[in-house]
């Protein structure tokens, strides 16, 4: 907010697991969104979308994410991850597209901040980072 950007949170109803989709389904708990989840969170210009440090979560999280919303989005998470782990699984990036047939998502992945830990305080660095990759994303 210091920096010129409103923001809100949305904490996901069911945020723990994986989709169902996902390679990994191992866990005892599945990701998904509820309709007022996607509503609340279209209502925006820019979806900060902040997960966790298992790459095939975080990757399949944002695809479920971002089938279900279409906004520019930069994610922020603390496994290192890049463009083409997403496009590779049909999320359109800014950097590397699936082929049109493989596209699986209505949102597109602008930016991608990564070591990020949840549940500590985030260095100043990493805060402007990700300040400077919101505002870059802004319509």
């Amino acid at each position: 907010r210091e920096e010129g950007i409103d923001t809100s949170v949305i904490v996901i109803t069911a945020g723990s697991g994986v989709p169902s989709d996902a390679v990994d389904v191992s866990t005892s708990s599945l990701f998904g969104l509820e309709p007022i989840e996607v509503a609340r969170i279209q209502q925006f210009k820019v979806a900060l979308i902040h997960l966790g440090n298992v790459r095939n979560h975080i990757i399949y999280k944002a695809r479920l994410i971002l089938r279900n919303v279409d906004l520019p989005a930069v994610i922020c998470c603390q496994a290192p991850v890049d463009f083409e782990d997403f496009a590779r699984i049909g999320c359109k990036t800014r950097l590397v597209m699936p082929r049109d047939e493989d596209v699986a998502t209505k949102g597109t992945i602008m930016e991608i901040v990564t070591g990020v830990v949840r549940g500590t305080t985030v260095s100043q660095v990493k805060l402007d980072e990700i300040v400077a990759k919101v505002k870059r994303t802004m319509p």
